[in-house]
């Protein structure tokens, strides 16, 4: 399937939520992170699955890219999700930051996503 040219039900968005990605972080690992992005607590994901953290270095210069997720702590803070597998708030001023798109496919749709997608 080409999706140059769209498929039915297919949509995409800027980066994640917070919520978004530890429910689905929850979701594939059988965990329990909090999932309330008004708390300031630090959580650390598994920075080798590239799902989640897709560099563990930095990649062009950008070591972070933000979630579309306000930090409580300061309004001028957006949530990050670090290249150590890190996620907290931090300045939205940042150059070594980046964003992560999310594409959402409907169910007959099937196929294997890793560093690129491959559609039945």
């Amino acid at each position: 399937m080409n999706l140059q040219f769209g498929a039915d039900g297919a949509k995409a968005m800027g980066s994640p939520t917070f919520e978004i990605l530890i429910s689905s972080y929850n979701e594939k690992y059988n965990t329990n992170l909090g999932t309330n992005p008004e708390s300031e607590q630090i959580v650390v994901i598994d920075c080798t699955d590239t799902l989640y953290v897709p560099y563990t270095s930095a990649y062009n210069g950008c070591t972070v890219y933000w979630l579309s997720s306000i930090s409580n702590t300061n309004t001028q803070y957006m949530w990050n999700v670090y290249c150590n597998g890190e996620i907290c708030g931090n300045t939205c001023k940042r150059e070594d930051a980046g964003i992560r798109p999310v594409v959402v496919l409907p169910n007959n749709i099937s196929g294997t996503v890793g560093t690129t997608a491959e559609i039945n």
